[in-house]
């Protein structure tokens, strides 16, 4: 396996966003389908961006492809919201 993304770790939600634009969906869409803001789904996908030295978003899509195939590891962080 490449372990070229080992370093990242990403939120559950940064997996959710990163999962759906691997599955073709457009920002726009991701929006609708997690009932957030695009400005928010911006958000994730720079700071998906930043931790997986993605350049652009078609990168973004590629390294989705990858961790779906099993060719490169990401590390999901388990996070918990406070109620």
């Amino acid at each position: 396996m490449n372990h070229i993304y080992a370093a990242a770790t990403l939120s559950s939600r940064e997996t959710e966003v990163l999962r759906l634009l691997g599955d073709g969906k457009a920002p726009s869409q991701i929006a609708v389908k997690l009932k957030i803001g695009l400005k928010t789904v911006q958000c994730y996908c720079d700071r998906l961006k930043e931790k997986l030295g993605a350049a652009n978003i078609y990168q973004l899509v590629r390294i989705a492809v990858l961790h779906r195939a099993g060719v490169a590891e990401i590390v999901v962080k388990a996070t918990r919201r406070n109620r």
